[in-house]
């Protein structure tokens, strides 16, 4: 049974509190759909939050990722394809001018990245877990997510601790540009 949390009884309604838990509430939901649905309609995931089940199922393509009929492993040709399209859209991003000044774009596809580049470490591809953290990076230095998880996802597991001190610190110097940032979208 999952662990689902705050959850009270208020006037006959069932509450339930927290990211957490309502996500939690979420994942059982999709798992629901998916197994009555899964012959007939493909899937596709644009990951808020991670739900654990799906991992073995998801492979990349392009900004999201395709949730499988079937438990499917990420081939050597899947990852080179996700690169190239990757690769690709970095470069477009970084040729459309107003890209570089535009925070929520950059946070978006950040974002993005860094949900297949979580799938990656998970299904033990820590080279391209790597390899697409340092992209999600790039797409937003400020991002501390991406940050975080390089750290937590990668270079921690392999023991790479002056890595993970210097990837930790690189964000630490971004900080007030981060803190900058986030007091202009609040005003």
């Amino acid at each position: 049974r999952p662990n689902l949390g705050q959850i009270s009884v208020e006037n006959g309604r069932v509450q339930v509190t927290g990211a957490i838990a309502v996500m939690e509430i979420n994942g059982i939901l999709a798992k629901m759909i998916f197994e009555r649905n899964r012959e007939r309609n493909p899937f596709f995931v644009e990951e808020s939050y991670v739900i654990p089940w799906m991992f073995d199922y998801l492979s990349p393509h392009g900004l999201v990722m395709k949730l499988n009929a079937e438990k499917t492993p990420i081939t050597d040709s899947m990852a080179a394809e996700d690169f190239r399209f990757w690769d690709d859209y970095e470069n477009k991003l970084f040729a459309h001018g107003d890209f570089a000044t535009d925070y929520m774009a950059q946070k978006t596809f950040s974002k993005l990245r860094c949900a297949i580049a979580g799938l990656y470490a998970v299904r033990d591809r820590p080279a391209d877990a790597e390899k697409a953290f340092a992209q999600a990076i790039r797409l937003s230095p400020e991002s501390p997510e991406a940050h975080y998880r390089l750290v937590q996802e990668v270079l921690g597991p392999q023991k790479r601790f002056d890595e993970a001190i210097a990837a930790m610190m690189q964000f630490r110097e971004r900080l007030p540009k981060f803190v900058e940032i986030c007091a202009a979208l609040t005003t």
